[in-house]
């Protein structure tokens, strides 16, 4: 199998330029809020270009026919920004884990999928938008602290795999249950 020649999506750039940010695309396996079919791909928090301050912002664009992206639309701001971290979607959620302040990081936080039942007020209709980021402490604490992590969700269980700690690169993997 191979992968076909990269296409320039023009006329379709996030609302604010960033990297060391994390992105999932979110389906009804990821959330039930979503209609049978619907697929989202969210850009969430990062670094400006300076690599100076956080970019609070999240984004997300829905996947059209033929994979053709619509246009981005800003929703909840991740709070606190996270730069470097894992990114998963499910259970009706967004996972963020690792990455804070450009560094390695125990910390992790969850925002909810809008729309069916679980209403957000303002912003993005609903879906995309999300409600509600937050610390998810104690059971949410990593085990070991990560930054620039892969993130993946298979069998139940989300996984954290590698990155940067505070000695250096790591092989360590770790998972929970979600």
């Amino acid at each position: 199998h191979t992968v076909g020649g990269w296409v320039r999506v023009t006329n379709n750039n996030l609302g604010t330029g960033r990297w060391q940010l994390g992105s999932v695309s979110a389906d009804e396996v990821a959330t039930t809020r979503f209609s049978p079919g619907a697929v989202w791909i969210y850009a969430g928090a990062g670094l400006n270009a300076a690599g100076t301050s956080p970019v609070l912002q999240t984004d997300a664009a829905k996947v059209g026919a033929g994979g053709v992206l619509g246009s981005w639309v800003s929703v909840s701001p991740m709070k606190p920004a996270r730069s470097g971290y894992g990114l998963v979607a499910a259970a009706n959620q967004i996972f963020a884990f690792g990455g804070r302040d450009a560094a390695p990081s125990t910390s992790s936080q969850s925002a909810q999928f809008c729309g069916g039942g679980a209403k957000c007020k303002g912003g993005a209709s609903n879906p995309p938008n999300l409600a509600g980021w937050n610390n998810l402490g104690g059971g949410g604490t990593l085990k070991v602290a990560r930054y620039l992590t892969c993130a993946a969700v298979e069998s139940g269980r989300i996984f954290l795999v590698g990155g940067a700690t505070t000695p250096g690169v790591t092989s360590s993997v770790e998972s929970a249950v979600w």
